[in-house]
């Protein structure tokens, strides 16, 4: 899977949606993803290029459909559904 997350620098809710999706990647998923982070200020060509017009961003590039989540992610749980990662079986 290949995420790209668009944030404004260190603004409140872009620190928030790093630290929801590194949570909710952290916890424990099957596959590999892949995140991509896009400061808007460093790289505002890229940001026009995806049609982001609003941070935070997150976009699953791959695999398809393509889908997007606007705002600071701070449901970890439902980002994971939305995503559609599966948490890894905790029990061996």
């Amino acid at each position: 899977m290949l995420l790209r997350l668009y944030v404004s620098g260190q603004a409140p809710n872009s620190v928030a949606a790093r630290q929801t999706l590194q949570t909710a990647l952290r916890e424990g998923v099957s596959g590999d993803v892949s995140v991509e982070l896009i400061d808007v200020f460093e790289d505002p060509r890229q940001a026009a290029s995806d049609g982001v017009l609003v941070t935070p961003t997150l976009l699953r590039i791959e695999p398809e459909p393509r889908l997007a989540i606007v705002g600071n992610l701070g449901d970890g749980q439902r980002l994971r559904r939305w995503l559609d990662l599966t948490p890894m079986d905790s029990t061996v």
